[in-house]
């Protein structure tokens, strides 16, 4: 006689960031998912979180985590198995890695136990891919068209920190924007340029995003699949600073720029993919309205008043939540049972 198999539901709430690659994992054959809501059909907030390398000066390593309410499902036939399972999960305290320092912190909520079959709320979550645009609106602002000028172009001149990534410095006619891309690496920033902190803002933010895993390399480019001639690079290039739909189409489809790492000690990102990341960035802000334009000048809002509201309910609603004692302590929980006779011993 086949036995009825159940489905163990322990749920929970992050408190800090779970670092994960993907918000759905297993765990000692338990099903670990993150979501947005109790429900599970939103997905769970992703946010990128930076660790320092000790007695290393460099840039913090960016790691991908995920915020939100943490569901661990078990379907077995035994119940001893089960409640082992849901009694191993109560003792964690955390989840993913770098737990020891912090991250991945977690508050249990509820268990049930259900039989199979039984409808649950609990939807596939599909996270969106990040895409590029194949080219540019015909209606892109000409102070918009200005500022991707800028962003496609700010790696191939001579900076401070960098020479041009493809060797070969492209001589920029318009002034404003070889300002803008010489010194974006620069602690003195020109106060009447407004391309400049827009600049260097995508580009650190871009770089956050792509530069995940450190991945030393020796070469700009793999020379396996043949040489890349620069010079020719550079010319194609220069001729199409005048045009940013040009220039964006070109760097799409281009197969030189594809094979060229963006930085040495991040060699699994290429130029052109940091690139497009950041024009794909700034037109995403300005349909977003966080880009103004005033004529021929453009800004970037720092916030508006109904974010720093929200952001401001939401370190408080934080706080209030790290300073109350959690309902169910993961220290002292044994069986799932105790979480119920706690509940029922707060309601007396």
């Amino acid at each position: 006689m086949n036995k009825t198999r159940r489905l163990f539901i322990l749920r929970g709430r992050t408190i800090s960031p779970v670092v994960s690659s993907k918000p759905l994992f297993m765990q000692k054959g338990c099903r670990i998912r993150i979501s947005g809501d109790e429900t599970g059909e939103r997905a769970a907030r992703r946010v990128v979180v930076g660790k320092l390398r000790k007695g290393e000066h460099k840039a913090p390593v960016a790691l991908s985590a995920y915020m939100g309410f943490i569901t661990v499902t078990y379907l077995t036939a035994s119940e001893s198995q089960g409640r082992k399972k849901i009694a191993y999960f109560l003792q964690k305290d955390s989840f993913g890695i770098y737990s020891h320092e912090g991250f991945g912190r977690v508050k249990w909520l509820r268990y049930t136990v259900m039989e199979q079959g039984e409808r649950t709320n609990e939807s596939k979550i599909t996270t969106r891919k990040r895409g590029f645009r194949k080219g540019l609106n015909p209606s892109c602002p000409k102070a918009l068209q200005r500022l991707l000028l800028a962003l496609l172009l700010h790696d191939f001149v001579h900076t401070e920190r960098h020479h041009s990534k493809i060797y070969t410095e492209i001589a920029i006619a318009d002034p404003e924007i070889r300002s803008a891309c010489k010194n974006h690496h620069s602690m003195n920033s020109d106060r009447m340029n407004d391309l400049l902190p827009l600049v260097k803002y995508y580009d650190h933010f871009a770089a956050s995003l792509s530069r995940k895993k450190a991945l030393r390399t020796t070469t700009r480019y793999n020379y396996e699949k043949g040489p890349i001639d620069f010079e020719r690079l550079a010319e194609e290039i220069e001729e199409r600073q005048d045009s940013a739909y040009r220039l964006y189409h070109y760097i799409y489809h281009s197969k030189e720029l594809a094979r060229i790492v963006e930085a040495m000690e991040y060699g699994r990102t290429s130029l052109k993919y940091h690139l497009l990341l950041m024009a794909n960035l700034a037109i995403e802000d300005f349909i977003k309205g966080k880009i103004t334009l005033n004529g021929e000048k453009i800004r970037r809002e720092k916030s508006t008043p109904a974010g720093e509201e929200a952001e401001e309910k939401l370190q408080t609603a934080k706080g209030a939540e790290m300073r109350r004692s959690s309902t169910l302590s993961n220290t002292d929980s044994r069986e799932p049972d105790q979480l119920k006779y706690r509940e029922s011993k707060e309601q007396r």
